[in-house]
């Protein structure tokens, strides 16, 4: 179905309710932009405009007394022109008092859970792999942590109690003619506390196939994460520490990431991540720093350089990019 067709039903879907119901709908977007050099001991040189994870989408909801049902549809756009417009997220969800409960497409919990911790996250100074990538993780965050969306999620979030909740998800296959692929779980308890701006938690995440990102085709395995953000005055910290293990292989992959920002003025934030990767093949560590320049709202630019010293390999990374978002209420 064409974006502009889906974008219909989901308004119509969202206003027929509205003499009984308050409904709202919002369109919402994001173009990213970069121009970079990547350097390489092992592959060379490279000078490229890229385009970081630009996207668009609408979320609809209506709501009555404690009860609120939502649509959520976010699909990628190029800007490269590399024809790419992949269906990002397209999910159903309804929330009150006992929780939020949600089906489709969606991000996994493990991935919002690093997500959170990388501020370098869809510019073109991440990569997980220590390589060059204009999106997803940096490096230090597993590849589960890349912009990875589970087909058939059924999700279920609980309320907060004393400050911790609990989320737990299946994934349900769809690709049974595919020997070896079977159903994904997930399983986290979270911890958030605004006055003393601290938030963490775990996450688990059961690999039982192989159309898994970051996984190897065929084989089946699991994830655990440990993550925490604290914030304070003009500084936030992040930190994510990570074990997945793949069936088949010796030792576990071991992943370790820690970031800082600082707010230097209203319009300038400082930030720095390190990173760390054991148990792979593309083990290392990784640096990273930037700074990112607020424009006007939500229109923002960023410069920096991300090195990566690799067993195999040492690659440079410097980055100047730009990012507009917008956020438009229909209703």
């Amino acid at each position: 179905m064409k974006p502009v067709a889906i974008a219909g039903v989901l308004l119509a879907a969202a206003s027929a309710p509205a003499a009984a119901l308050e409904t709202d709908v919002v369109l919402s977007g994001m173009f990213g932009a970069s121009l970079s050099q990547f350097d390489s001991d092992a592959t060379g040189s490279d000078v490229d405009v890229e385009n970081n994870a630009s996207r668009f989408g609408i979320f609809a909801s209506t709501e009555e007394g404690p009860i609120k049902a939502f649509l959520h549809y976010d699909r990628a756009a190029s800007n490269d022109g590399a024809g790419r417009e992949d269906v990002r997220e397209f999910f159903a969800g309804v929330t009150g008092a006992w929780g939020t409960a949600t089906v489709g497409r969606r991000s996994t919990d493990y991935r919002l859970a690093g997500l959170r911790v990388d501020p370098f996250y869809d510019t073109s100074l991440a990569g997980s792999f220590g390589a060059f990538a204009s999106e997803g993780a940096s490096y230090g965050l597993s590849e589960l942590t890349n912009n990875f969306f589970a087909d058939n999620s059924l999700a279920y979030e609980s309320p907060a109690f004393m400050g911790f909740t609990g989320n737990v998800a299946a994934y349900i296959n769809n690709n049974s003619e595919v020997a070896g692929d079977e159903h994904d779980f997930g399983l986290g308890v979270g911890y958030a506390n605004a006055d003393w701006g601290l938030t963490g938690g775990v996450q688990y995440l059961d690999v039982g196939g192989p159309v898994v990102n970051g996984i190897p085709a065929g084989t089946t395995g699991s994830a655990v994460r440990l993550h925490g953000t604290f914030a304070w005055q003009a500084f936030s910290f992040g930190a994510s520490v990570e074990q997945v293990d793949i069936d088949g292989e010796a030792d576990a992959r071991q992943y370790g990431f820690v970031s800082a920002t600082y707010q230097l003025n209203e319009k300038i934030r400082l930030a720095a991540a390190v990173g760390s990767v054991n148990n792979t093949v593309y083990e290392g560590t990784g640096v990273t720093v930037g700074a990112f320049y607020e424009v006007f709202k939500n229109l923002n630019v960023y410069a920096g350089g991300r090195g990566v010293s690799l067993d195999t390999d040492d690659t440079t990374t410097f980055a100047t990019g730009v990012s507009y978002a917008f956020d438009v209420d229909l209703e």
